[in-house]
């Protein structure tokens, strides 16, 4: 019997053996390199004595296989084989009822999976689980950088791994495989997949596997997981969802797939009760595309116009507050914010600049420059610091000025784009200066990049100079941006030099006249150096950019102080900001921008009143702390320069001006003393309902002014003029009634933003859809606009030939009147003329009222025709939506649906 070992008896259940082998003082936990105890293998075969002798021996109960095996425990054994008594007698011994082997497969669920029950249901009494938090074989696998599914697929189907347990981080074998270290294996991630994973669990953290594989930025697994049923708005425990992982650590590619994935939802979160100016309801973002060099991520589709879709990335700063700040600007040279979806992910809604960003514009070859396009080029640097200007002007730091994100519009001007990076910054912030040195770069690149067509030395040595100057620090925008303009104009010299010195001279005399009656040593002081240096500096090429800048500074001169003698001069912000002082010493730093004077005869002006001068910028207003009275939309009139009318009209006078230094439209309003007030309300009402909208379609507003005799607006130009005198000049051309068509489309789709906002127009002719630059067709006039919730709407159109029948019986206008109007727009645009011709207002007005049409004009199709009639019912229920009108203007302009992106 001595052969026999305590493995032997515990195999074979023979006590018999025990006495002498324990004489012999036995080692109860020999495994004999087997891995298997005694007490383990007493178990398995349901020898209850040999396991009562070996727990009494005190025999390891919890201890786990080792070597090839599972790791499965003595009560895991006897549990699995059905031995209810063995099985209390190990627990009785107290042994770990839940103790999982290397598969996480605990006493309990091998029981259960064996068809033992009755044990099963006796170790769930004493506390036991069928799941483990234990990590399995599966799990490690999948960890490992060896992880590959010929495995996966084994300790699936013969280990009986779950590959939807968890451990104690609450992870699965598919989280761990996408957690790893190294790439996704992506045909391990189908075989579990194909086994049932969860592809939307989530551990302790909320993590998804979507969240761990975008992490990663392995587009490969992302994509098969969208395909398995990800859900990418599912958001962990931090409110971070797939998108936001993949965005904060710059994997573009894995945000844009997530983003034009088909389960791709934004649920409103926002109520319209709260809704901000600048939301952009979910459900009006239609279709949208990856495309690089665009100045966002996506070129998308917002009411049926083309957009470019940019996504927030989580900062230390909230997406509302960044929406605000840019949706707030209103620059020429500032790409424009639409809007902000902020559902679901925070989406930017912005302008499309066609022609691509200035650095792509920079990169072409050689050969395919000329003068002009280098001559563009250092133009749009110029713009693009036109822009920087209005941002530190309002205390804003671009944060990433760079080439990229200096955008070309197909009108040949450029916008200083990605506005979603700055932040708002204090007086004497020292980032401004980054913003300097960072343009500085961009010059840089630009003169080193282009080849020196048509560019002399001079400019050259110049423009380098200043960009030494500029990285050197020191310098502000508002001193760059002079500078630059000269360099600027010196690409278009001047045919003409004859201006003399003497009028330079005599023009000099004429400001000291005004400065004179000021009667201040102090003013007279620095005008006598300011004359010096005039005479030191003109040179003919100047001569006549000094006498305009001269008579410039003399008009404001005379009108600051005039003006500041008026009781409404407290309402414009720049009047309150500047002090006389202040405003004195930036008209003579004009003189010196355009004789090009250095920087030592700038510091020597300074020097003149020193303490005088740092009391101005020390007590220099912020324009945020002015009086709460000033609108958002207010533009001094002194912020205006070299307004010259153009046109005018029973009630208003239009000119072309400078804002800013860049090109505008201003329009002022004629005041009478019989209907003063009324005006004055309606302008009002325009200006704040105007100021709000921005939109591709809808002329843009840039601000206004309503202190003084004549209020007016400052707005982009439509150099085309009118709808109809453009399409005036496209008759007899070729394909001239598709471009007919094709602005009556741009013209819908304001309108369609138009109503999409809540918002009546109520004056709707062609006198009022105004061609751009870009040959865009925008509305304008909101005068008589309003907002459909308003309770008085106010006045509506008196132009007979395009009022709509229900307003004739004095009742309240609505969406449905816009598209009567606007169907009278389309008779006139299709046959270039009136819609009724020549009748008498009168005549007119019956006929609208007796549900009359004109007769069908012989330009028109059927199809056409029946467009305008079912715009043109007499009923306004009748009439077609917009969404309708602007599909089917669509289909007769013959755009295609990719064009639209």
């Amino acid at each position: 019997m001595s052969c026999w070992s305590l493995l032997d008896v515990a195999e074979t259940g023979d006590a018999s053996c025990l006495w002498s082998l324990w004489k012999d003082g036995v080692d109860v936990e020999d495994t004999e390199d087997t891995g298997w105890t005694p007490l383990m293998v007493a178990s398995k075969n349901g020898h209850l004595s040999i396991v009562d002798f070996l727990l009494g021996e005190g025999a390891e109960v919890d201890k786990k296989e080792w070597g090839d095996g599972d790791g499965k425990t003595a009560l895991a054994f006897a549990a699995m084989n059905g031995h209810l008594e063995v099985v209390q007698a190990l627990v009785s011994h107290e042994a770990d009822v839940n103790k999982a082997d290397k598969d996480g497969k605990t006493p309990t669920w091998l029981a259960a999976r064996n068809g033992h029950a009755e044990v099963a249901e006796w170790l769930q009494e004493m506390g036991g689980s069928k799941e483990s938090n234990a990590p399995t074989r599966l799990m490690h696998h999948c960890a490992s950088e060896r992880a590959n599914a010929d495995t996966a697929e084994d300790l699936v189907e013969e280990c009986e791994n779950d590959v939807n347990a968890r451990d104690s981080r609450g992870r699965t074998a598919l989280m761990y495989l996408c957690a790893g270290p190294k790439e996704i294996d992506v045909d391990t991630l189908k075989l579990l997949a194909k086994y049932g994973a969860d592809v939307n669990a989530q551990d302790n953290k909320g993590q998804t596997p979507l969240m761990l594989a975008a992490m990663k930025g392995d587009i490969k697994a992302v994509e098969l997981l969208l395909s398995f049923g990800a859900d990418m708005n599912i958001t962990d425990k931090t409110k971070r969802t797939a998108i936001e992982y993949a965005s904060e650590r710059g994997h573009r590619r894995v945000r844009e797939l997530i983003l034009t994935s088909s389960n791709f939802q934004l649920q409103s979160v926002i109520s319209d009760v709260e809704a901000p100016k600048w939301h952009i309801p979910a459900t009006e973002i239609g279709e949208y595309v990856s495309q690089s060099d665009i100045g966002g991520d996506f070129m998308g589709i917002w009411l049926d116009s083309a957009v470019v879709i940019k996504i927030y990335v989580p900062s230390t700063e909230p997406f509302g507050e960044q929406v605000g700040r840019w949706f707030a600007l209103r620059h020429p040279n500032i790409q424009k914010l639409y809007g902000a979806v902020c559902e679901g992910y925070g989406l930017f809604v912005c302008e499309h600049m066609t022609t691509g960003s200035l650095k792509a514009y920079g990169d072409r070859k050689w050969s395919e420059w000329d003068a002009s396009s280098v001559a563009s080029v250092y133009r749009h640097i110029y713009e693009a610091a036109l822009g920087l200007q209005y941002l530190h002007e309002r205390e804003i730091v671009h944060g990433d000025v760079r080439l990229e994100n200096i955008l070309i519009g197909s009108n040949g001007f450029a916008k200083l784009a990605n506005i979603s990076s700055s932040k708002s910054v204090g007086r004497e912030n020292q980032q401004k200066s980054s913003d300097i040195v960072t343009l500085t770069l961009c010059m840089q690149h630009i003169d080193f990049s282009v080849p020196p067509h048509g560019l002399d030395s001079q400019f050259r040595a110049e423009w380098r100079h200043l960009s030494r100057d500029m990285r050197c620090g020191g310098l502000t925008i508002s001193e760059v941006v002079p500078r630059i303009k000269i360099l600027i104009e010196m690409l278009t010299p001047k045919t003409n030099q004859s201006v003399s010195r003497d009028r330079v001279l005599n023009t000099l005399s004429d400001l000291r006249d005004v400065v004179d009656e000021i009667n201040d040593e102090r003013f007279k002081d620095i005008f006598e150096h300011l004359a010096v240096v005039c005479q030191e500096y003109i040179v003919p090429e100047n001569h006549e950019d000094t006498i305009i800048v001269l008579q410039d500074v003399q008009y404001a001169i005379e009108e600051r102080f005039s003006l500041s003698k008026s009781s409404t001069s407290q309402n414009s912000c720049s009047w309150v900001v500047n002090s006389p002082l202040g405003f004195f010493y930036k008209q003579m730093q004009q003189v010196l921008d355009v004789l090009r004077a250095p920087i030592k005869i700038r510091r020597e002006l300074e020097q003149l009143w020193p303490e005088d001068i740092s009391i101005h910028h020390a007590e220099e207003i912020d324009p945020a702390e002015v009086v709460e009275s000033i609108p958002e939309w207010f533009i001094g009139p002194n912020e205006l320069e070299n307004e010259v009318p153009f046109a005018s009209g029973g009630f208003s006078e239009v000119s072309r001006a400078q804002w800013l230094n860049t090109d505008v439209v201003v329009k002022r309003i004629t005041m009478s003393s019989s209907n003063n007030e009324k005006r004055r309300n309606l302008f009002l009402n325009e200006v704040a309902l105007w100021f709000g909208l921005n939109h591709s379609y809808v002329m843009k507003l840039f601000g206004g002014c309503h202190v003084g005799k004549k209020p007016f607006f400052v707005c982009e130009e439509a150099e085309n003029g009118s709808l109809i005198k453009y399409l005036e000049k496209l008759q007899g051309t070729t394909g001239s009634m598709g471009g007919v068509w094709l602005k009556l489309y741009e013209a819908s789709l304001g309108l369609e933003y138009l109503h999409a906002r809540g918002i009546i127009h109520r004056d709707l002719k062609c006198d009022n859809i105004l061609v751009d630059t870009d040959d865009r067709a925008k509305l304008t006039d909101f005068g008589l606009g309003s907002f459909a919730s308003a309770e008085d709407r106010g006045d509506v159109s008196d132009a007979a030939h395009w009022v709509v029948p229900e307003c004739l019986d004095g009742k309240q206008a609505t969406f449905a009147s816009d598209i009567f109007s606007f169907g009278m727009c389309i008779i006139q645009a299709v046959t270039g003329k009136r819609p009724w011709g020549n009748l008498d207002n009168m005549l007119v007005e019956r006929r609208v009222q007796n549900g009359e049409l004109p007769q069908k004009p012989p330009a028109f199709s059927n199809s056409e025709w029946e467009l305008v009639l079912s715009m043109c019912k007499l009923k306004p229920s009748e009439r077609l939506n917009i969404l309708v009108v602007v599909q089917r203007l669509k289909e007769f302009a013959s755009v295609p649906e990719a064009a639209s992106i």
